[in-house]
Parts: structure tokens; C-alpha cells; sequence
């Protein structure tokens, strides 16, 4: 197990479709137990538009649009379920195959003892994942 499991991080995997909805629950998922770095890419397009709500208006950032990754690597046992998963996903991902994920995350300021969950339907393609919902 690389650094991703000794942080605490875990991540189930399901393949699903474009219709698959959002998991409520891991329990009928694969844990995907040989990752050694998994992390959420965010990025954000804004644009800035000009607030007339005083006398003088002011400027303001408004964001047009998000998009979101999940990059990982894997110390890699082609006999875990996990592996399987991804490499039938891989495999048909230029059909536009989907996945379902169920991501935790751990809470490292003391705040809380509960992980942070990330859950969605994401679609595999040979370069990347694009999220379809969260």
C-alpha cells in the first residue's frame, strides 16, 4: 500500500452508466485498496462582471464553470478486483463507459472524526475522467 492508504484516503469504485445514479452507500462497491496517490483536480473558469448594488459599483469574480478529475496511480497487483475494474473500464472507455465512485477523505484538523465523501457518476476516457454528477 503506497502513501495514499497510510493517509487514510480510500476510494470504492463501481462501473455504472450516463444514467447511474449517485451512490448513497459503498456497500455494493469495490475498494480500490492498492492506490498510492489519489487526489481531486478542480478547476474553475470565471469571468468578472461589474456590481451596480451601491452608488459606485464595484467588480466582482463570478464563476462560469467548473470541471473536475480524479487522477490516481496504483502499485499495480493484476489480480486485485480493483485493477479489474479499471482495466475493463479502460478497455471500453472509448464507448464512453462509466464509473461510479465513493471517495474519503480524512479530516486531519482535529474538527472531525467522519471523512470528508466524495461521491459521483464519472465517465472514463482514455485521457481522462469527466464528471458527469455529484
Amino acid at each position: 500500500m503506497g502513501f495514499f492508504v497510510a493517509y487514510d484516503y480510500r476510494l470504492w469504485v463501481k462501473l455504472g452508466t450516463t444514467a447511474s445514479s449517485i451512490p448513497t452507500s459503498r456497500s455494493t462497491m469495490t475498494e480500490v485498496i492498492n492506490l498510492d496517490n489519489s487526489n481531486l483536480d478542480v478547476s474553475s473558469d470565471s469571468t468578472t462582471a461589474i456590481d451596480y448594488s451601491s452608488d459606485v459599483g464595484f467588480a466582482k469574480n463570478l464563476v462560469t464553470g467548473n470541471s473536475y478529475s480524479l487522477p490516481f496511480s496504483m502499485n499495480l497487483d493484476i489480480t486485485s478486483t480493483g485493477y479489474k475494474l479499471f482495466e475493463r473500464a479502460a478497455k471500453n472507455s472509448a464507448s464512453g463507459v462509466c464509473l461510479q465512485i465513493w471517495r474519503e477523505s480524512p479530516i486531519t484538523d482535529g474538527s472531525s472524526d467522519d471523512p470528508e465523501i466524495l461521491t459521483g457518476v464519472v465517465q472514463v476516457s482514455d485521457r481522462k475522467s469527466t464528471r458527469l454528477n455529484s
